[in-house]
């Protein structure tokens, strides 16, 4: 299997949206782009979870997967739950 084939997962975790459309800017502008790139919002606050979801919807790329947690858990446990949701 060639390295073009392989699908890299790239976890952002988050809980404010700043910096959020700078971040998936970046991975999509990479030279490999065999990538997924896996959004697990962590806000508690309803807007602030509300402007996450709208600057992911912003691109329209479908190797961008968005995931919400109810409520917001410890930093770890979102990343793990990010990292768990990679192919």
């Amino acid at each position: 299997m060639s390295l073009e084939s392989k699908l890299i997962s790239i976890g952002l975790p988050v809980i404010k949206p700043q910096f959020l459309s700078q971040a998936i800017e970046s991975c999509l502008k990479q030279s490999y782009k065999n990538i997924e790139i896996i959004i697990q919002n962590n806000a508690g606050d309803t807007s602030v979870k509300e402007q996450i979801k709208q600057i992911v919807e912003s691109f329209r790329d479908n190797r961008i997967k968005y995931f919400e947690n109810e409520f917001e858990i410890p930093m770890v446990q979102n990343w793990n739950k990010t990292i768990k949701k990679a192919e």
